[in-house]
């Protein structure tokens, strides 16, 4: 008996220290909901909740975790979780099942993967909604802390509210811009490789990429010679992960001091014409 208890205490001992920390911050001058679904849906824990500004949420994920962490804006949910989003939208409701939600600022984590390393990035392929940074501790921070919905080039790309307010930027490629197969903006048909996809044909790209190089902002942004996206920290060390929206000393969304105007930039760009892609 002494050693069956011996057993299942080592074992729990084991699997508390396989788990990760994560802190999920809204420093926004408005309310989110947070989502955080996964690929393999191997954990049954929280999947999204209001996050009032200010408001901080631990997360206790497994070891092996593969998913997405993304904040929603201007939502209405029922007590029963029920409702929806203007931005990062589910489906299934406040409780996320499906990583993919309608979203547009993503984090993204593939924890103890290949070579004992955790994988992790900021994408917005899709679109942006919310200033964001990933900060695991002892690696490399990763923020995009502008306000790129001030930034939005094109009406078609414009995700607004009931108000009419502007609270999101769709990519070229989710807006439906030049997104016919094959599509340089989506990276589709011919044009899915990397060597085929060439970021300067993929519109708006230039508008976006300089200000936060190391983020993706199109499916195949990953490229030698450019800005590094990919990132790695040694899962050995079990790294907590502290995601914040609105990182300190960056734009503060929903705040009528946003602390940097771009939409004059953003008024001077236009599209590219797509004759020659196909």
């Amino acid at each position: 008996m002494l050693y069956l208890v011996s057993t299942l205490l080592s074992l729990a001992a084991s699997l508390v220290a396989a788990q990760r920390q994560f802190e999920i911050i809204n420093n926004c001058a408005e309310t989110l909901w947070p989502a955080r679904p996964e690929y393999l849906r191997s954990y049954t824990g929280l999947r999204g909740w209001m996050a009032p500004p200010g408001h901080r949420q631990t997360l206790v994920l497994p070891e092996n975790w593969n998913g997405r962490i993304w904040p929603r804006r201007k939502c209405n949910f029922t007590p029963y979780g029920q409702g929806t989003c203007v931005t990062g939208n589910c489906a299934s409701g406040l409780n996320c099942q499906d990583h993919e939600g309608d979203f547009f600022s993503l984090g993204e984590f593939n924890l103890n993967s290949w070579g004992s390393l955790d994988f992790y990035d900021l994408s917005f392929v899709a679109g942006f909604d919310v200033p964001m940074s990933i900060a695991p501790a002892g690696c490399q921070e990763l923020a995009c802390a502008s306000d790129m919905t001030r930034l939005c080039p094109d009406e078609r790309m414009k995700q607004r509210d009931a108000s009419g307010n502007v609270v999101g930027c769709r990519s070229a490629c989710f807006a439906g811009i030049n997104a016919e197969v094959p599509s340089m903006n989506c990276c589709s048909g011919i044009y899915e490789s990397i060597p085929a996809c060439v970021p300067e044909r993929v519109d708006y790209y230039n508008v976006f990429k300089p200000i936060c190089p190391n983020a993706f902002w199109y499916p195949r942004d990953q490229r030698d010679g450019h800005p590094q996206v990919d990132w790695a920290c040694p899962a050995g060390n079990k790294p907590k992960y502290t995601i914040t929206f609105c990182p300190i000393g960056g734009a503060k969304i929903g705040s009528k001091n946003i602390g940097e105007s771009l939409s004059t930039f953003a008024s001077s760009t236009t599209p590219r014409s797509r004759s020659g892609e196909d």
